[in-house]
Formats: structure tokens, sequence, C-alpha cells
């Protein structure tokens, strides 16, 4: 389902919780507009849950988990197959005790319980992978199906290729697509629960009702 939807125009203050570095890249606003609405949406739906994990899949350069877990309410888990260290804790995250970073992959069948406790105990999740093909996405959203979430989970690049436009038409659950209000590439919201009433759109943002 594709909805309209409208964005507070002031968001540029999630410039603010990021590095002199980033901040400038952002500042490119012909570029990056729909970058900084992407982590907008990621912070008003962390600041709408308190003392819930979070889990942040695809840590890149660590700017979605700092977002996610600026207001210090939740526990954010950052997961990348990548060795990120040299650039997440030297550059990017100072002094966020509930932000842990872990390198390791999910998918993994040797990490399958593990990852299957996580996943069903987190309450919000950002999933945003490499190659955005689709093909590891689907993987992703069946061991999320399998370890009955029931929280919300965002999605990236929903639109980017066929492989991403084929997982997204292929999810089942409740989802809306807005990626008319937030990433060029497509910004999708999937609802893992029984009453699609579990979020709700007031004032413009989104709020998730407890």
């Amino acid at each position: 389902m594709k909805t309209k939807h409208f964005l507070p125009e002031n968001i540029y203050f999630i410039r603010d919780f990021f590095p002199e570095k980033y901040q400038n890249i952002l500042d490119d606003e012909s570029k990056n507009t729909f970058h900084m609405r992407q982590y907008h949406l990621l912070w008003e739906l962390s600041n709408q849950i308190s003392n819930e994990i979070i889990l942040d899949i695809g840590t890149d350069v660590g700017l979605s988990a700092l977002v996610l877990g600026q207001n210090g309410k939740n526990k954010v888990i950052s997961f990348d197959i990548y060795d990120f260290n040299s650039v997440v804790k030297n550059k990017i995250i100072v002094d966020y005790p509930n932000i842990r970073y872990i390198l390791g992959n999910m998918l993994d069948v040797s990490n399958k319980t593990r990852s299957l406790e996580l996943l069903g105990s987190a309450k919000l999740i950002y999933l945003d992978v490499d190659p955005h093909d689709g093909i590891k996405e689907i993987e992703f959203y069946n061991l999320i199906k399998e370890s009955n979430f029931s929280g919300i989970l965002v999605l990236d690049d929903i639109h980017l290729n066929n492989g991403m436009k084929y997982f997204w038409d292929s999810i089942s659950e409740s989802k809306d697509d807005l990626t008319d209000m937030f990433h060029w590439s497509g910004t999708g919201v999937v609802y893992f629960s029984s009453e699609r009433n579990n979020v709700s759109i007031k004032n413009n943002t989104y709020n998730i009702i407890n």
C-alpha cells in the first residue's frame, strides 16, 4: 500500500547528532535531503518507545545506530559483517553506552539461535544491508518471521532495483510505502503485529502506540 504523507519541514536538527564530517555532507541539500528524512523517521520511531531493544542491521559507518540511540532510552544493537571498528569507534560513536556494535553475520547457521532470540526481543528493526539486491533482504525477512517478531520493521531502498521491488511486493504483512515522504530509492514500514493500529500517524509524524 502506498500512502501520501507529509514531513515536518524542520528536520535539520538531525544533522547535529553527527560528527562535523558528516554534517558537512548532509548540508548538501540537493543530494541528501532524502537521507536526512530517512534519519528523521528513525529518530521519530525510536523516540516513541522506552526500555526496548532496537536492532540496526547493516551498520555501515554508524549513522543510523547513532540516530536510533541518541536519546538513551533504548538499547541499540547494530550488526555488520564488515570490520567497521576503525570507522565507527574512532569517528562517530562517543560515549553512547546504550549502543552496542557487533561484527558478525546474523544469517550464519551457527548464529541462528542467538539471532532468533534478538529478533524476537526487539521492538524496532532497521534493515539496510548491501548489496541491496533483494536476496539477503528475503533471508532476513524470513528469519524475522521465524523469530515471532511483533514490532516494526523499517526497510531502505525498496524501489532501488527489480530485486528490491520483488522483495517488497512479496511481503505479506501490513505495510506502508513511504517513499514519497522519505528516501528517493524507497522507504517501507512493515507491521509485525496482530493489530495495524500499533502504529499510527499523528501530527504528520509516526507514533508507536504502546
